[in-house]
């Protein structure tokens, strides 16, 4: 197992550097691959740890992230920097790397962190390079991001948690109740 979970997070490190020297010259294209990479190989290291709590965690913390990430966007109309309108507020492609690399940290430790937060730290580089988004919409996405992958990984959930998805014509969206 470790020597798979090792050769898994080699390809994590190994992914952005090869996006990044592959479209050396567009960087938003770089960062839009390792975005979408980071959670397949959050997942695939999981499954190779079979894992499958902490694949459950990984979803469920995705999940709220991406949901908190389309309700900004739905109630802050915040013009991008690029001057296009109006879903600046909070970053989908920060979110989802964001989300990963703290359930990563939280769920197997700190060298995982690391390879983590290094390609999310990438990817809102991009994001901001590309004028999709502000630093301080990247820095607040990551935070609560985070913050949901630290809540929602399973050593860290509060006492009788239950987080529960909903969809409804025209809505989505989740309950979430917990003990202090």
């Amino acid at each position: 197992m470790l020597r798979l979970t090792v050769f898994t997070l080699l390809l994590a490190i190994s992914l952005p550097s090869q996006a990044v020297l592959s479209v050396w010259d567009n960087q938003e294209e770089a960062g839009d691959y390792v975005a979408f990479t980071l959670p397949i190989v959050a997942l695939t290291i999981s499954i190779s740890n079979e894992d499958w709590g902490g694949s459950i965690d990984l979803a469920q913390s995705l999940f709220v992230s991406q949901i908190v990430t389309g309700l900004v966007k739905d109630h802050v109309h915040k013009r991008r920097p690029n001057g296009n309108c109006c879903a600046s507020a909070a970053s989908g492609h920060a979110a989802s790397s964001f989300s990963s690399a703290a359930y990563l940290h939280e769920r197997y430790g700190f060298w995982h962190g690391v390879a983590g937060y290094t390609a999310a730290t990438y990817v809102g580089y991009t994001r901001v390079k590309a004028k999709k988004h502000s630093t301080t919409d990247v820095l607040l996405t990551a935070l609560f991001s985070s913050a949901s992958a630290y809540y929602l990984t399973d050593k860290n959930k509060p006492k009788n948690f239950s987080f529960t998805p909903y969809f409804e014509k025209g809505s989505a969206g989740f309950n979430l109740s917990f003990d202090f």
